[in-house]
């Protein structure tokens, strides 16, 4: 049986929230930022429901704060060596290794306090891993003139989804290379072609309007095609999304989405405006109403596939006990 996600959120509750975890975030100059991530990913998580059963966050906020506390003080000696060249150097070098160890602490840290239906998800990737696929490789596909991009854009995506588990139960996913290859490029001839309009129109009216003696008309007439370019990335990230989901499989579970591109392009532009326009206040208006959408566009199917993985964990746990924590069980993520 199929099953689609549902998300029970409510604007204006989710603002309360949110406008009280910036205050108190600014008042304590940051401090109280892990309560407001934990707060605001707790509503969400929480608001969000799958075959009668809700998602929830569960991460202790004092983890998070070690985490920041001690990713600031890295950075707090990574720029006091920059001060002296030979330690600026090894300090960079260390950063180089530091970034990727930090990212895959945040995406271990974040699956590990994810659950759904009393399962958590975990993350099994390597910092070596990340190390090659996001900071190694990228810059050398300049060597092939962006040829090999799309494929390292491929592997990226199987090694984010295909290392995390939902309980004893890996994703699976194999992402093939033609579909992300034609995919990167409409959407790259789309923005060729939006970079090009956009600067045939603004070279037009710029000499009609005389914009060289009042430059406030040059930023009227750039905000429209600034807005498109805010949303391309958010676009392109859910189309290779959209892609990966294709291709994913959880012990037998499919997922599947009927997400329509016009309807989605038009959330995401519309957002950004209110979020422009409100100077941010808008934002938690924004999250929620794409959470909603992406819920009702999104499904699995069988359902009755995750009862049985939920009876198997059950059973796992009644056997050998709960798994323990980690030692260094910390979230290096700085933002909220």
């Amino acid at each position: 049986m199929k099953r689609v996600f549902q998300f029970h959120g409510d604007g204006t509750e989710f603002f309360k929230i949110w406008i009280v975890n910036l205050g108190l975030t600014l008042l304590t100059l940051g401090i109280y930022s892990p309560w407001a991530k934990v707060r605001n990913r707790r509503y969400l998580y929480g608001h969000t429901e799958l075959a009668g059963h809700r998602f929830d966050y569960t991460a202790d906020p004092i983890k998070i704060l070690y985490g920041r506390l001690l990713a600031l003080l890295i950075f707090g000696l990574y720029f006091a060596a920059g001060l002296n060249p030979v330690l600026g150097a090894i300090a960079g070098l260390l950063m180089l290794f530091f970034w990727p160890w930090a990212i895959t602490r945040g995406l271990m840290f974040n699956a590990r306090y994810s659950e759904y239906r009393g399962i958590n998800f975990s993350f099994s990737g390597s910092a070596l891993e990340v190390f090659f696929l996001f900071f190694l490789l990228p810059p050398l596909t300049v060597l092939t003139l962006g040829l090999v991009l799309p494929y390292l854009l491929a592997k990226q995506k199987e090694f984010v989804v295909g290392h995390h588990w939902y309980g004893k139960q890996q994703f699976e996913i194999t992402l093939p290379a033609g579909p992300v290859y034609l995919f990167c490029l409409v959407a790259g001839s789309l923005t060729l072609v939006l970079g090009f309009v956009a600067l045939f129109t603004l070279g037009l009216l710029g000499a009609a309007l005389n914009v060289e003696e009042n430059p406030m008309v040059l930023l009227a007439l750039m905000a429209p095609f600034y807005l498109l370019l805010m949303v391309i990335w958010p676009i392109f990230k859910v189309g290779l999304m959209e892609l990966a989901l294709r291709h994913t499989r959880l012990n037998g579970v499919t997922f599947s989405s009927t997400l329509g591109w016009r309807r989605m392009i038009w959330i995401l532009l519309t957002n950004q405006v209110g979020i422009i326009a409100t100077l941010g206040l808008f934002i938690p208006f924004a999250k929620v109403r794409w959470a909603a959408y992406r819920c009702q566009t999104l499904s699995v199917e069988p359902v009755e596939a995750l009862d049985e993985m939920v009876a198997l964990h059950e059973e796992e746990l009644a056997a050998v006990g709960a798994e323990s924590s980690e030692i260094f069980d910390v979230d290096l993520a700085l933002g909220l």
